[in-house]
């Protein structure tokens, strides 16, 4: 149906398809899929993908812990050669290791 010269509409009472959206979506899902299929080997250690949702309409990608198998987003290798999460290789930040001594100091 096209509106004759007196229909007047606002453009938020209309349903839109906005070609940007469709091929953004379009995009996404399909960048999805191939990525939730496929894995990335790191030293000899194959790292599996995954994402999540987000807040308006996003998704964020991941990697997972070989060991703890959580969503991470930097996987690390330490000097000894174990492969994994900050938490499951039981890392620290200098940072913190300088506030624990200094709290040390002045307790």
């Amino acid at each position: 149906m096209i509106p004759n010269n007196f229909d007047k509409f606002l453009v938020s009472q209309c349903q839109k398809l906005d070609i940007k959206n469709l091929v953004k979506s379009i995009q996404e899902e399909l960048l999805r899929d191939l990525i939730l299929k496929s894995e990335i080997n790191f030293e000899d250690v194959n790292i599996e993908f995954s994402y999540s949702k987000t807040g308006f309409d996003g998704s964020r990608l991941w990697l997972k812990c070989p060991i703890c198998s959580h969503n991470i987003r930097i996987i690390y290798k330490t000097p000894n050669n174990f492969i994994g999460c900050r938490k499951c290789l039981n890392l620290d930040y200098e940072s913190h290791i300088y506030k624990k001594i200094k709290n040390k100091i002045w307790d």
